[in-house]
């Protein structure tokens, strides 16, 4: 997942590629220098590390005295259902983890759906509450949309979740204003996004800390 950000490289590492031998047209220079300048790359290995700490702040918001069934689902609109997209292989990240998430979160019952297509209403007790997780919310129009689908299929609103990884500000703006509950610890306030960890000037977060394990993670 690739995040956008603000910031500059110095001129000396375009000699550094020059140096290296490597051959790129002035398009290919130009193309790879704005990855490098304005996108921040999050790890793959990084993504469960995000969710829990976003999944944390949805289990401190319901609390731990009453145990609650919560359905973990990939956030799809209906017309992108069966497509492979970045909300499904977090999934599967999740779902590689369950028995440690489950673990970590004992007082809840957790449980894993594929495909919103394979939603049905009378599978689930009334207070269920349905997580529609995925890497990255931007302006929240494609999160709004999935959720429409639960919404139809006669679930309350006040039982939706959202659970991104990632999330502009203005996109959960977006959804809290239409009456969705978004948590999420890492929401870019704006554009700008800084790598050193630390808030930006312009009041963004940075990515968490490398290193560390599952074990570290599930503590």
């Amino acid at each position: 997942m690739m995040i956008k950000q603000t910031g500059r490289l110095v001129g000396a590492c375009r000699f550094v590629l020059a140096g290296d031998g490597l051959t790129l047209t002035e398009e290919q220079q130009e193309m790879l220098f704005t990855l490098s300048e304005e996108f921040l790359w999050v790890q793959e290995t990084e993504y469960i590390r995000y969710f829990v700490r976003s999944f944390d702040l949805l289990i401190k918001k319901i609390g731990t005295d009453t145990r609650k069934t919560i359905v973990l689902i990939p956030l799809l609109p209906p017309e992108d259902f069966g497509k492979a997209k970045s909300s499904v292989v977090l999934f599967y990240f999740i779902k590689g983890n369950i028995v440690h998430l489950q673990k970590r979160y004992s007082a809840q019952n957790i449980t894993l759906l594929e495909c919103p297509a394979q939603f049905n209403p009378h599978d689930f007790s009334e207070d269920s509450l349905f997580c529609l997780v995925d890497d990255f919310v931007g302006s929240g129009e494609t999160a709004s949309s999935a959720i429409s689908f639960f919404l139809e299929n006669g679930i309350s609103k006040c039982n939706m979740f959202i659970i991104a990884l990632v999330s502009m500000q203005q996109g959960m703006d977006f959804l809290r204003q239409d009456g969705v509950q978004a948590p999420c610890r890492q929401d870019l306030r704006q554009y700008g996004h800084s790598v050193s960890g630390q808030a930006d000037r312009h009041g963004s977060l940075g990515a968490p800390d490398h290193g560390g394990g599952r074990e570290e993670v599930f503590r």
